[in-house]
């Protein structure tokens, strides 16, 4: 079920009491198996194995909340990646064997104590670096049943953070202080310290996009740290205090801990991070970059990998060899781009006809500034000038081998 770099990092989750990390992968696996196993059973009229479920729903809901509670505690540790896909995957195991009793998911919610499941396995996700995993997550969420603009507002906010949608963030209307006095004194603090957090989003959103708002100006990850201090009585660190009474607001400092490794995970990796490739305008390169960030500010793991070995430089040459969905298309957006802005010519090749027009229309659709032609000899009729000033050119190989045979000049701009 998983590749080579996830059952990697799974094995990386944080060692603990009976816990086979080598073997944890396969239990995950065979796990979603069991749980399809039931689905089936139940649409054929069998009964459910109700005993294994339990089993499977009781150890993964303590995978779930032990790792979640690591990465919380301990936002910076080196495993906190690992932890976290461990813990969104274990809360994912626990929805969907829930759900073959009931076709209800639960209600998402942040209240004074706690942040609900499919939140916090949504945010983990992106700690992991799994957007995939984090936007399949956000499916799940459904802020209908927050009672407070606050609280909706906020649970929409990081659903489209989790989505890449960064423009809709800075675009939603935030929340007037008058909004956060609702309830008791204790719930009204509480909206206070998850209207703070709101900010810091907005704050991150904005550092992603790579604009500004005098108004909210400022360090994301020192609003989520300013929020923890809030959270509990007295400033005491809850790794080294005594055991006694404590006055805290448990689901926002939950909160705040978890943005906190999602902030700085993902700025690190945000497609703004990008530095302009050698040979580039880097006002040009900027100008690119901004408008890729507004709907897919996330690099993968393998994007900054190709990144880091120089793929985006000129005369750099690169054999991408990903599973379906892995992000290819990404990588092949920035090559463009980069290609584009030292002045030269891109050809694109597709094995068919069909791909050919397929192609064209994403290109077109990515990159609506600039011109996207196709050789003519991948149409019926006769061949015309009309590509000529493309600065794109899709095409099979068997057109670009015979413009290459008979007429080289359009190629003449590809090459250094």
């Amino acid at each position: 079920m998983y590749d080579p770099l996830t059952v990697d990092l799974i094995r990386q989750t944080p060692p603990l009491h009976d816990l086979d990390r080598d073997g944890l992968p396969d239990w995950l696996t065979k796990s979603y198996a069991t749980i399809v196993t039931e689905r089936l059973r139940l649409r054929t009229g069998e009964a459910a194995d109700g005993e294994n479920l339990a089993k499977l729903v009781a150890r993964s809901r303590r995978l779930a909340v032990t790792n979640e509670a690591l990465v919380s505690v301990s936002p910076d540790r080196d495993d906190r990646a690992a932890a976290a896909f461990v813990a969104a995957t274990a809360h994912q195991l626990v929805f969907n064997a829930e759900q073959i009793h009931t076709a209800e998911g639960s209600s998402s919610f942040l209240n004074v104590q706690s942040v609900s499941p499919d939140i916090a396995a949504m945010l983990l996700f992106l700690v992991a670096e799994s957007s995939a995993d984090a936007l399949e997550m956000a499916r799940r969420v459904d802020a209908a049943a927050a009672n407070n603009l606050v609280v909706h507002t906020l649970i929409l906010a990081l659903q489209d953070l989790a989505r890449g949608r960064l423009g809709a963030i800075l675009e939603a209307e935030f929340p007037s202080p008058a909004t956060v006095r609702h309830g008791s004194m204790t719930v009204a603090a509480a909206l206070a310290l998850y209207r703070t957090i709101l900010k810091g989003v907005r704050m991150l959103a904005h550092r992603l996009t790579g604009t500004r708002d005098p108004r909210i100006d400022g360090d994301p990850v020192e609003i989520f740290h300013e929020v923890k201090s809030l959270c509990i009585a007295g400033g005491i660190d809850v790794e080294d205090m005594d055991t006694g009474p404590l006055s805290a607001f448990a689901g926002p400092n939950h909160l705040a801990s978890i943005l906190i490794a999602v902030a700085r995970d993902i700025i690190s990796g945000a497609v703004m991070e990008i530095p302009p490739p050698s040979g580039t305008d880097p006002s040009g390169w900027r100008a690119n970059i901004e408008y890729i960030a507004r709907t897919r500010p996330f690099l993968w793991r393998n994007h900054r990998e190709a990144i880091e070995r120089n793929y985006l430089d000129p005369g750099t040459s690169t054999v991408a060899n990903f599973p379906t969905g892995s992000g290819k298309t990404m990588l092949a957006e920035l090559k463009i781009r980069s290609t584009l802005l030292t002045g030269r010519t891109v050809i694109f090749l597709a094995p068919t006809h069909a791909l050919v027009d397929q192609t064209q229309r994403t290109l077109k659709s990515a990159l609506p500034s600039v011109h996207v032609g196709r050789d003519p000899r991948d149409r019926i009729g006769s061949s015309s000038d009309e590509n000529v000033s493309a600065n794109i050119l899709v095409m099979t190989p068997e057109a670009c081998l015979a413009q290459m045979s008979f007429e080289d000049s359009i190629l003449e701009s590809v090459l250094e």
